[in-house]
């Protein structure tokens, strides 16, 4: 399950109940609790006109809670912007006045109002004349004091609020305000004309008990920005816009609560039998562990339960026990996230026997827990959650005292996989209630990526309202207005099963945008329709629901291509234009494009820089007949992925009519203790020894590839991968037909491979994509290796593949050795290229075998000092330059912490070409720590070039004015062929 520290603490944090769940005889209230009542009549209506003609006043007990104070202190705040008058807050009703009465006080008992029958969160607002009471159970303790800082969190804002809650509604109904996101822009308030108060007499409560979502995730204004979705800040401003959406005040609940057991602590060393067992006989104790569901642990979480809702603390359990208060009425029976299948024979009988003997077997120890505490008499309820990979309904009788939650995807699921909701509901029969997912984690981790779906999370909850009880929607997303609609949908929802979500949407369209809400209205629709399509299906894992969402090329090129981008500019224009009148409408639609379409644009441009870089990534390869294949062979080096290891890992391609040849010879200093065994053919833990890894794509496409992996034992495994979205779907069927043969040379090691030809499609005439890798496994200890040095996630990564060109030679390259395969001389000089002679201190100039792009090595500039040091260059000269022509310069470039030590020049790394003058690539030199990226760029050069041999044309890689390193690898220089206009 996701989910971050504060999150945690709903485990175990309960709220100080009004009403008590055990006291009504079960966990949730449901249809027991007073049904809505809504009678507003119009004929007799009370009018209340603005700007300062209105004779107002809210009315507080002298002695009301600090909550009620607050519901006072936002209608006053409100009501003066309103109606652009004082309202001033008193604390006994004047004669004359219209007054609003707030909280359940001597005042609204005198005027008959029944405040018996007030559930949880429920409120009253009943007008009486020229009075208005608006009145519900408060807290007699908490407030907003509560809502700001490092301490509240989740478990803190669980108090009641219902005056709070009728004052929001009051505002929204009659006062015509809305709260759609914190601030200023994201509130709605009409001015300009008086407010009809017509005859009330409501009683309102929600349809949900459960309400909740990830109030604190997700930047926003003035927080410090987060470095995951999963980054928390608590503030008021999101406490707020919760209290806003009425979310929950009470939780039951049900998140890995059999871990605040302390069953490691506890048992790992005396009885590590109660832990999962792996293949190889060891015990499961990472983390919190993971348990042996067949041993006397079971057992004992029955008596540590048993104890607990009798208020004792269990035997070998430090106390206090982690509550926020010492209400026993629940335990959190769910087991700990990241659920591992036991492998001892007993569970085993269970675990590999699929999906629904999991589930009966892991709900089976639920249940005796269960039923023990019924055959004792004791009192409260265990709570557990259907979770992959026993989500499944059992077949088994669930006890009454048991209350379940589900987690599903929700909103963002297909029906298929939100189907397991009412087949709970149905087997229990009584409601469950909901863990769902509309998070950017895991594959849809995609920072600048609008993920608005209010159509979908409405009709959602709409659709399985009848089953359930409620949801706890986790959210964690970059950016909190991303999900902003979405919270506010979710809140009226949840609150009234039967709201209408057209008609919600159409309303906040209009209050915001005005005169351009249709369009608005389309973009946003956009906006979800094609977060929906990158959502894409979804797979349960250990760690919960995964996504496999859209591949970044189709994101780019035809979900996000700059087509639909312009497209979704010119409607942002079209909506500035038709607001053009409305300030306010004009100051959102500009606050909605800087925060959606803006990011977008940016994340286009980074890829589009990327995708550069990997058709950039390229070298050349000749076919030929078999007697000259060697003579042609394509030379590559594999680069430490992640550390820095620089051992030889040298990879040499060879392609005749017949066969692809691939030779792999490795350093290997500690060849004798390198893991690996020799295993049957396709054994799918073949991965995790010592060996080496090819990636083919002949045709060059990018959507599919053959991998093949052959470890130091000569084993081998081969299958074709088709990719759909950025996950490879395996082939195993597929066979290479290769020829493996494995020698160990002092050390090292070598691999040679044979492939016929005929077993892979027909080679792209222009040259194919792949990825070599190496994983170094010794003393058990993994090392990777890879040629492409682009990968971000995994070697499975076919956007990152280089390419193998066989068609076409490139434009002459006017720098000499760009590629620094070259040994460094004395006096700063390699190949082609000089340096100073003698080094400015804390200056550095190497060649770096631990990360380059082409060969085997790269060229580094460093400088460690703290002082100014004006610049240092590795260059040479340019003799073929020409005058007036036009030219192309191309080069990768990686950076680590370049810090400017001045302002004035251009501190930074930067390519220089002199001409006749100057031109630098950037303008605006690297800065900061990046990862190898590419760099193309067009320039004419001067009249003058290379017409005094005083000033010959040059080429100069720059680190100036700041500390830092940059590497830099594959320079060119192309002239680029002449145009008519030239």
């Amino acid at each position: 399950m996701n989910r971050s520290c504060l999150l945690v603490s709903i485990c175990f944090a309960l709220s100080a109940l009004g009403v008590s769940a055990t006291e009504n005889g079960f966990g949730f209230l449901g249809d027991s609790r007073p049904p809505r009542k809504i009678v507003i009549r119009n004929q007799d209506s009370l009018e209340i006109p603005s700007r300062g003609a209105a004779n107002l006043e809210i009315v507080l007990e002298e002695k009301a809670f600090p909550v009620t104070k607050n519901a006072a202190e936002e209608l006053q705040e409100y009501l003066q912007k309103r109606l652009e008058t004082t309202l001033p807050i008193v604390n006994v009703p004047s004669d004359g006045k219209i007054s609003f009465v707030l909280g359940i006080n001597s005042f609204s008992k005198s005027a008959g109002i029944d405040d018996s029958k007030l559930c949880r969160d429920a409120f009253i607002i009943q007008r009486k004349g020229r009075v208005i009471y608006i009145l519900g159970k408060d807290d007699p303790k908490s407030g907003f004091r509560n809502a700001e800082g490092r301490y509240a969190g989740v478990s803190v804002q669980l108090y009641e609020r219902g005056t709070l809650f009728g004052v929001y509604d009051f505002l929204e109904r009659f006062a015509g305000i809305r709260f759609f996101w914190p601030g200023e822009l994201g509130t709605v308030i009409p001015t300009g004309m008086s407010m009809q108060i017509p005859e009330i007499d409501l009683y309102d409560r929600p349809d949900f008990e459960a309400r909740y979502y990830s109030v604190y995730n997700g930047y926003w204004e003035g927080e410090p920005p987060q470095k995951s979705p999963r980054g928390l800040y608590c503030s008021l401003a999101k406490n707020l816009l919760g209290y806003r959406n009425r979310l929950q005040t009470y939780e039951v609940p049900c998140s890995h609560g059999v871990i605040l057991l302390r069953l490691k602590e506890r048992f790992a060393k005396t009885h590590p039998e109660y832990f999962a067992q792996r293949k190889d006989g060891s015990r499961f104790l990472e983390g919190n562990g993971q348990l042996c569901l067949s041993s006397p642990v079971t057992r004992y979480i029955t008596e540590a339960v048993e104890q607990l809702l009798q208020g004792k603390l269990p035997e070998g359990i430090p106390g206090p026990w982690p509550r926020r208060n010492t209400q026993r009425e629940f335990f959190d029976h769910h087991y700990e996230d990241g659920f591992f299948p036991c492998e001892c024979p007993l569970c085993q009988a269970h675990y590999s026997k699929g999906l629904q003997e999991t589930a009966d077997f892991v709900w089976g120890t639920v249940v005796k827990t269960a039923d023990s505490l019924k055959s004792k008499g004791i009192k409260g309820y265990v709570t557990m959650m259907a979770y992959w990979p026993y989500n499944q309904v059992p077949n088994l009788d669930i006890p009454d005292n048991v209350l379940v939650m589900v987690a599903t995807i929700g909103p963002w699921g297909t029906p298929e996989r939100n189907s397991l909701i009412p087949k709970w509901y149905h087997k229990l029969k009584r409601k469950v209630w909901l863990w769902n997912y509309s998070c950017k984690l895991g594959n849809l981790e995609m920072p600048g990526i609008p993920c608005t779906t209010p159509k979908a999370t409405g009709k959602f909850y709409k659709t399985m309202s009848p089953f359930i009880y409620g949801s706890f929607l986790e959210t964690e997303v970059d950016k909190m207005i991303y999900h902003y609609l979405d919270y506010y949908i979710y809140g009226k929802v949840a609150w009234d099963n039967h709201a209408d979500v057209d008609a919600l949407l159409k309303d906040h369209y209009r209050s915001l945008f005005g005169p351009a809400a249709g369009t608005m209205e389309k973009i946003f629709s956009t906006f979800e329709a094609k977060w929906l399509r990158i959502a894409g299906k979804t797979v349960e894992t250990p760690l919960g629901p995964q996504s496999m969402p859209t591949g970044e090329y189709e994101l780019w090129n035809e979900i996000y291509s700059p087509k639909e981008i312009a497209g979704l500019e010119n409607e942002f224009n079209i909506a500035r234009k038709q607001a053009a009148g409305d300030k306010a409408a004009s100051a959102r639609i500009q606050f909605i494009r800087q925060e959606f379409l803006v990011p977008l644009q940016k994340r286009i441009a980074i890829y589009s820089r990327n995708n550069d870089r990997a058709a950039a990534f390229a070298v050349p390869m000749k076919p030929a007949d078999s007697g000259n294949a060697r003579k042609e062979a394509a030379v590559l080096y594999l680069q430490p992925w992640e550390h820095n290891d620089p051992l030889k890992s040298k990879v040499q391609l060879m392609l005749d009519k017949d066969f692809l040849t691939i030779e792999f010879d490795m350093d290997e200093p500690e060849i004798s203790q390198v893991t690996a065994s020799s295993r049957k053919q396709d054994d799918l833990s073949l991965w995790e020894d010592n060996g080496v890894e090819i990636f083919l794509d002949p045709e060059g496409t990018r959507k599919s590839y053959y991998h093949i992996i052959i470890n130091s034992k000569g084993s081998v495994y081969d299958m074709k991968n088709v990719v759909r979205g950025n996950v490879p779907v395996k082939d195993l069927s597929w066979d290479s037909g290769g020829n493996i043969r494995v020698e160990i040379r002092p050390g090292g090691w070598k691999a040679t491979a044979v492939f016929p030809r005929k077993n892979f499609p027909e080679f792209n005439k222009k040259g194919f994509t792949a990825n070599f890798g190496r994983n170094r496994v010794v003393h058990s200890k993994s090392t990777l290796f890879s040629w492409s040095p682009f990968l971000t996630r995994s070697f499975h990564e076919p956007e990152a593949f280089g390419t193998l060109i066989f068609d076409g030679c490139p434009a002459e390259n006017l720098v000499s050795d760009g590629d620094f395969q070259v040994e460094m001389k004395p006096n700063q000089r390699f190949g082609a290229w000089s340096s100073f002679w003698t080094l400015p201190k804390g200056v550095s100039v190497d060649l770096d075998k631990s990360t380059f792009i082409f060969g085997d090595r790269s060229l580094r500039l460093g400088y460690s000092g703290n002082t100014v040091v004006r610049g240092f260059q590795v260059s040479q000269l340019l003799p073929k330059m020409k005058p007036n022509t036009q030219y192309r310069i191309r080069y990768f470039v990686k950076t680590k912490d370049i810090t400017p030590l001045q302002t004035a020049g251009r501190p930074g790394v930067t390519v220089n070409v002199w001409s006749d003058q100057n031109h630098f690539f950037p303008r605006a030199p690297w800065t900061g720590t990046h990862d190898w990226n590419f760099e193309s760029y067009e320039f004419k050069s001067g009249p003058k070039t290379n017409a005094d041999p005083k000033s010959p044309a040059y080429i100069m890689l720059w680190l100036g004015g700041a500390s830092g390193q940059a590497w830099f690898d594959g320079i060119r220089l192309e002239e680029l062929p002449q145009t008519q206009d030239q």
